[in-house]
C-alpha cells in the first residue's frame, strides 16, 4: 500500500535524494518492473523534467535570497499545494519532492502541515531530513519514515564499478574517502571538481604544518572572511573542517597500526609521515579541537578568533 507521505533521513550524502528519485520513478514508471530507468517517465523524472514531479529544496530559492538565508520558505510551499492540488498530467502520481526538510521556515512548515493532513488521493510527498526529530512532530506523525544508514564501504566500493562503470582503484578510494556516504561517492566519481576541492582542503593542513604563525594567522583570517561571506561559503569552511578532521582521525589510526582504517587511503605515506612526527596528545588535541571550533561557529562566535586559535594550535610537521 503506498503511503501519503514519506520521511527519508540520514547523513548527509547518504543516498537520501537517490532514493527519493528511484521511488518518484517507481510510482510513475511505465513498466511492470519499475522503476526500469529506461522509459520516458524515468529518464525525465531522473532530469527532474517529468510535469507530474515538483521539486523544492534550497537550490530551488532565488539565488539572492539564498545568500542571506538558507531556508525553504512559505512561497515555495504555496506554490507546492497548488501543483499538489491539480491532477496527474501524463504519470499516475503527483509526486512533491522537498529536500532537505529540515530547512523549512516555521510558516513553510506550518503551511506544508495543511496538506499532509489532506492530502489529495492521487498525491504523494516525499521529504528528506537528516534528522527527522528536527521536524514538527505533527509533520513525523503524518509520514511513513524510512531511516537510512550509512553503507559499508565494500558495498560503496562493488556499486561504483559494478552499476557505474568505474575504474576499481579509484572505487577503493573513494569509497574510503565516502564514510558511508553513496551520494558523496557518486558525485566524486562523476565530478572532477569535487574531488579536486577535496585535495585543495587537504593541502591548506599540510601547509600548515611548517608555515610561521603570521602565515597560520593570514590563513585564519582568510577562512574567517569566507565564513562570513554568505550561507554557502558558511557551508564550504565547515566541510574544510570536517575534512581536518578526518585527516587527524587517521593519523591517530596509523599511530595504532591500524591503517587499514583510514579514510584517506591514497594517501597512507604521508599519514605515516605525520604518524612518526606528531606525538598521540598533540594529534588528539588537533582533532577535538576541529571539533570543537565546528561547535563553536554554529554557535556564532567570533569565526576569526575561533579559527586563530585552532590553526595557530595545530602541530608543526616538517616537509
Amino acid at each position: 500500500r503506498i503511503s501519503h507521505a514519506y520521511l527519508i533521513t540520514g547523513l548527509s550524502s547518504v543516498g537520501k535524494t537517490t532514493l527519493t528519485t528511484q521511488v518518484a520513478q517507481a510510482l510513475n514508471c511505465a513498466e511492470p518492473d519499475a522503476p526500469c530507468g529506461n522509459c520516458r517517465s524515468c529518464r525525465l523524472i531522473d532530469e527532474m523534467s517529468h510535469p507530474d514531479v515538483h521539486l523544492v529544496s534550497l537550490d530551488t530559492v532565488p539565488e539572492q535570497e539564498r545568500r542571506t538565508r538558507r531556508e525553504i520558505g512559505i512561497n515555495q510551499i504555496r506554490e507546492l499545494r497548488h501543483t499538489i492540488s491539480l491532477k496527474p498530467y501524463a504519470g499516475k502520481w503527483k509526486v512533491c519532492l522537498i529536500l532537505e526538510a529540515n530547512r523549512l521556515s516555521e510558516e513553510a512548515a506550518n503551511c506544508l502541515l495543511k496538506t499532509l493532513e489532506e492530502p489529495p488521493p492521487y498525491s504523494v510527498l516525499i521529504l528528506t531530513a537528516v534528522d527527522g526529530n528536527i521536524l514538527l512532530p505533527t509533520i513525523n506523525s503524518r509520514c511513513q519514515r524510512l531511516d537510512l544508514r550509512p553503507v559499508a564501504t565494500e558495498t560503496i566500493r562493488q556499486a561504483l564499478v559494478k552499476t557505474y562503470g568505474v575504474e576499481e582503484d579509484q572505487a577503493h578510494v573513494l569509497a574510503h574517502l565516502a564514510v558511508g556516504r553513496v551520494g558523496w561517492a557518486l558525485r566524486a566519481s562523476r565530478d572532477g571538481e569535487h574531488w579536486q576541492e577535496h585535495q585543495r582542503r587537504l593541502a591548506h593542513l599540510w601547509k600548515m604544518g611548517g608555515a610561521s604563525r603570521v602565515e597560520r594567522m593570514a590563513l585564519a583570517q582568510e577562512l574567517s572572511q569566507q565564513f562570513t561571506k554568505d550561507i554557502e561559503e558558511r557551508e564550504g569552511v565547515q566541510e574544510l573542517l570536517e575534512s581536518w578532521s578526518c585527516w587527524w582521525r587517521d593519523v591517530l589510526l596509523v599511530k595504532e597500526g591500524c591503517p587499514n582504517l583510514v579514510v584517506n587511503v591514497d594517501q597512507l605515506p604521508r599519514l605515516r609521515e605525520y604518524a612518526g612526527q606528531v606525538p598521540a596528545g598533540q594529534a588528539s588535541h588537533a582533532l577535538n579541537s576541529i571539533r570543537a571550533t565546528q561547535s563553536y561557529l554554529d554557535q556564532n562566535v567570533n569565526p576569526r578568533l575561533a579559527l586563530e586559535v585552532l590553526i595557530l594550535g595545530f602541530p608543526t610537521v616538517k616537509a
